[in-house]
């Protein structure tokens, strides 16, 4: 994982928890003093790990809809910005 996936998911992770358990203390190296708090860490990165967004292909041929090859594949690149922008490391297929 990167440092910028992780600091994006560190980010939301600390914000989800403060808001649902109040302030979160870190050692100096920045792991949770807390085994639970840790765990829940482990956990939201293996749930982020697997998430993968499937969407339909672009169209790479021409056929009867060619006049809405290029507005689909601008609104699919569109989405792929989108999701990637996040900076989660989600996958995008």
């Amino acid at each position: 994982m990167t440092d910028k996936i992780q600091q994006a998911r560190r980010e939301l992770f600390v914000t989800w928890t403060k808001s649902e358990h109040g302030d979160l203390t870190r050692r100096q190296d920045g792991e949770y003093f807390d085994d639970l708090t840790h765990g829940a860490w482990l956990g939201f990165n293996a749930a982020l790990d697997l998430a993968v967004i499937k969407l339909p292909p672009a169209f790479d041929d021409v056929h009867n809809y060619a006049c809405y090859q290029g507005g689909w594949n601008d609104m699919r690149g569109e989405a792929v910005d989108a999701i990637e922008s996040t900076n989660l490391g989600i996958k995008v297929k």
